[in-house]
């Protein structure tokens, strides 16, 4: 009997890349607000709602599979396949950032394989004394996202991320206090490959005046006001060149920040996303920064979310470019005069002459819309509910054909919101006639009104669809642009990565079917001389 060949290592190392299908990791594109998300049923039997982020989770989980199975079915296997592990380093907890570095300070070369590192959502940052070690070992790094703070960290981070992975560095995401505002600032000048740019700002930018607040101030070259504001120091009018930058997203205060970037150099940003939350105040001049530099001209994808409302006019008339713009709707706009046929709303005025490259309108808020709060005939709604029911019709009616001539869909992107829809079993007697009238109005136009899921907004999950658990949903192929919420990849970046796997798209049944073969050898699997790395993987909840 014949032996079957033996295929040479480089050869097994693609077969275990196009297995582990993970080029949309490496992708230089954050999730935006456009995002889809989607329905799930819950072990309980409800319907939930599941997010972008906790899609990324599961197919992070999905992957981490597909690894272990290949690395555990034989030793020679395990030998080629160890790198795909250190590839890319989900983190569910800062903790396993101490048992990695561990690992990697015995076997320094599997860091050189690590092209992304991600720490998930947690309220503690990571230890000190940990994080900027691993940096140390990855001089490949491609992308860090940090969703837990940083705090004082974050100086040591930034010059170990400059000092170690500063060519190849594309995407960086992190959380900060703003007392860390001139390091991030630092950073950014010190980084000059990003491509891709978020950061959410914590707490307040003007506080009591404390010894820790001091302390980080000075050691950025900024000071301390009397107020008990932070100064910039010789941050301040820093003329920061980002050739490359071409997403920024920007979450808390940070008007500050956005003053800073009025100078700054930005000559490939298309998409850019300010959230500033629930804070009434110190809202950023976004039309200033828009028109400094000409930083609205290239803009493709706009989305700004605020309290208090902003120049949407001036806004659009800034980004003539724009494909895509996402805006609260529960701001009070200027009602403008757009003749006879609107119905009983008066409708705002969002452009100042038509905008005719505006293909997707994104609508924050709308949370008082659909009388979810289950008002009756006896129960009437409060003044500001009232108000804000205005305001969002007034908006609804302000987009017409005339004034956005390529205008294709609408989306209201309020998770909460559909939620709330969804456990009130649709909208109350008031919120259904609003519906009613939206729908009417922008399907007469051929405009498609759409929920955050991406279908039609009314469109419910019911007992006749199928759910499965979340541990039972697998991610497919074809889902990048709804998972990052980008209607085109930015420009040179997502075409090359995803360039490969299409060509090899023939040839991946033949593959999936080899990795169930491998799943299903548990029984006659060798012991595992790799016990500790595997256990370590196991319980970190990394790949």
């Amino acid at each position: 009997m014949e032996s079957s060949p033996v295929l040479p290592a480089e050869i097994w190392t693609q077969i275990f890349d196009y297995a582990a299908d993970e080029d949309i990791l490496f992708q230089p594109v954050l999730p935006t607000s456009m995002a889809e998300s989607a329905w799930f049923r819950h072990f309980t039997g409800n319907w939930e709602l599941r997010t972008p982020h906790a899609a990324l989770a599961i197919l992070h989980t999905r992957i981490r599979a597909t690894k272990f199975a290949i690395i555990t079915t034989c030793r020679s296997w395990r030998q080629i396949a160890t790198q795909l592990f250190y590839r890319t380093l989900f983190l569910s907890h800062p903790s396993k950032l101490v048992p990695l570095c561990e690992a990697l300070d015995e076997s320094p070369a599997l860091g050189w394989y690590t092209r992304r590192i991600h720490i998930d959502h947690s309220p503690y940052p990571p230890p000190e004394s940990a994080l900027a070690p691993v940096i140390m070992h990855c001089p490949n790094l491609a992308l860090m996202l940090i969703d837990c703070p940083l705090g004082g960290d974050f100086g040591c981070v930034a010059d170990t991320l400059a000092g170690r992975a500063r060519a190849s560095l594309h995407t960086l995401q992190c959380s900060l206090p703003c007392s860390e505002l001139p390091k991030a600032i630092w950073a950014l000048d010190s980084l000059p490959a990003l491509v891709c740019v978020r950061i959410t700002f914590e707490g307040g930018c003007s506080t009591e005046y404390d010894a820790d607040t001091d302390e980080n101030a000075s050691e950025a070259g900024g000071t301390v006001s009397e107020a008990g504001s932070v100064a910039l120091g010789a941050a301040s009018g820093l003329a920061l060149a980002l050739p490359r930058l071409q997403q920024l997203a920007l979450k808390g205060p940070c008007a500050e920040f956005v003053e800073q970037a009025c100078g700054w150099t930005l000559p490939a940003l298309q998409s850019l996303s300010i959230d500033c939350g629930a804070a009434r105040t110190g809202v950023p001049d976004v039309p200033a920064f828009l028109r400094a530099q000409g930083h609205g001209l290239q803009l493709a994808f706009l989305d700004v979310y605020s309290i208090p409302p902003m120049d949407v006019c001036m806004i659009l008339d800034l980004c003539p470019l724009l494909t895509t713009f996402a805006f609260n709707a529960d701001w009070r706009i200027d009602i403008g005069d757009l003749g006879p046929g609107h119905g009983d709303a008066a409708p705002a005025r969002l452009v100042r002459r038509p905008h005719t490259n505006l293909t997707t309108i994104g609508l924050h808020g709308l949370m008082y819309a659909f009388d979810l709060g289950g008002t009756s005939s006896n129960d009437s709604p409060s003044l500001a509910a009232v108000l804000t029911q205005q305001c969002n019709d007034a908006n609804v009616a302000g987009i017409t054909r005339s004034h956005f001539p390529h205008l294709a869909r609408v989306r209201a992107l309020s998770p909460t919101m559909l939620v709330e829809l969804n456990h009130a079993d649709g909208p109350g007697e008031g919120g259904y006639a609003r519906w009613g009238a939206w729908f009417d109005r922008l399907d007469g136009i051929g405009v498609r009104l759409e929920d955050c899921t991406g279908d039609l907004l009314g469109n419910l999950p019911g007992a006749e669809e199928d759910g499965s658990d979340e541990e039972g949903d697998e991610y497919e192929e074809g889902e990048e642009e709804e998972l990052l919420g980008v209607e085109v990849p930015l420009e040179g970046w997502v075409s090359s990565v995803s360039s490969g796997r299409e060509a090899a798209g023939a040839h991946l049944s033949e593959l999936r079917q080899l990795l169930e073969e491998c799943r299903a050898m548990g029984e006659d699997r060798e012991e595992s001389v790799f016990g500790p790395m595997a256990a370590m993987f196991g319980g970190m909840g990394m790949r």
